[in-house]
């Protein structure tokens, strides 16, 4: 026994399938022109967003150097503590210097690229979304016609 196709159906298929894709469009573009931000907060350009995982979830923490300019941490030369022996030279720096020189400190441009890479992924999700609910409907109306 053949199988019936519902041509009305296929075509309220690929209306949904554009306005959803408008609506993912719509919203990769209002962030591509959103300010920068970290964990929820807007960057400033000398800011650092840091970048973990925690149980599995990735996190960002915005790091300005106006909180940890003044904050003074101790290092031994060389900053490993593993081999610190009797006598040698321990110095100072700020936990501002740490933070500039660490692998998961984000710049504010390297930031700014990782979400205009996400809102481009977006628009083109959206775009191809909307190019196939409007073919589907073409294809129902041109097949139900026929």
């Amino acid at each position: 026994m053949a199988h019936r196709i519902d041509y009305g159906r296929l075509v309220a298929g690929g209306i949904g399938l554009v306005v959803l894709g408008m609506f993912v469009v719509g919203y990769g573009i209002v962030v591509w022109h959103s300010p920068t931000s970290c964990g929820g907060a807007t960057m400033s350009a000398g800011d650092r967003c840091a970048v973990t995982e925690v149980d599995g979830k990735h996190r960002e923490s915005l790091l300005n150097e106006s909180t940890y300019a003044t904050q003074t941490i101790p290092l031994p030369d060389g900053n490993d503590w593993d081999t610190l022996k009797p006598r040698d030279k321990i110095h100072t720096t700020t936990v501002w210097d740490t933070i500039l020189d660490a692998k998961n400190a984000r710049t504010f441009d390297e930031q700014r690229a990782a979400t205009i890479g996400n809102a481009r992924v977006m628009v083109v999700c959206g775009a191809l979304t909307v190019a196939l609910g409007a073919t589907m409907a073409w294809w129902a109306r041109r097949r139900r016609s026929a």
